[in-house]
Order: structure tokens, then sequence, then C-alpha cells
């Protein structure tokens, strides 16, 4: 649909949320193509994996305003998880980063 219209940019919001793991990597092979095309992809998601794979960039809100941003390499996705949490600079001791 983004192409037909010749869309510059797709707000997706939680596009993977109620799929299956086979539904899940299609939807991110989509989205790589997508970007492929120059067309920039906005992903909201509570899902790290996925947003992970195809992102060129992590940028979390918190109440609003832009909390946090980083480029790959530059976070981790406990980091991420706890700017969406509001704990931007109070990540060590996160429940899921303790589990191995």
């Amino acid at each position: 649909m983004a192409i037909a219209f010749q869309a510059r940019v797709v707000i997706m919001d939680e596009p993977t949320a109620a799929l299956a793991v086979n539904e899940v990597g299609k939807v991110l092979d989509l989205i790589i193509g997508l970007k492929q095309r120059g067309i920039t992809i906005v992903i909201i998601s509570h899902r790290m994996d996925d947003i992970f794979y195809v992102r060129d960039r992590a940028i979390a809100l918190y109440h609003g305003a832009n909390l946090a941003e980083a480029e790959p390499g530059d976070t981790t996705r406990g980091e991420v998880i706890g700017w969406i949490m509001g704990t931007k600079h109070n990540t060590a001791g996160l429940a899921h980063d303790q589990v191995r």
C-alpha cells in the first residue's frame, strides 16, 4: 500500500504484536524492503528483538518528550527498556537483565 501511494513515511504501531514467528519474519523483511526503497519507517513496539533487527536508531518518548535516542551499537536492549520505563540512568537493577 505504501508503495502504491508513493509514501515517504510509514508509521507502524505494534506491527508484529499479534503474529506468529513465521509472520513476524515476513513483516520485518517488508520493513527492510521499504527502507531499501528510501521510505522512512517509524515503528512503535515493545518487542525489542524486532526493533533491534530493523532499526537505524532507537528513540524513547516518555510522557510525550524525547527521553533518549541512540544509533545502532551505542545502546543495549536493557538500556532502551529502561528508557521506556522512565529509568534512563538506573537500568542496572532491572529484573530482565538478571535472567541468564
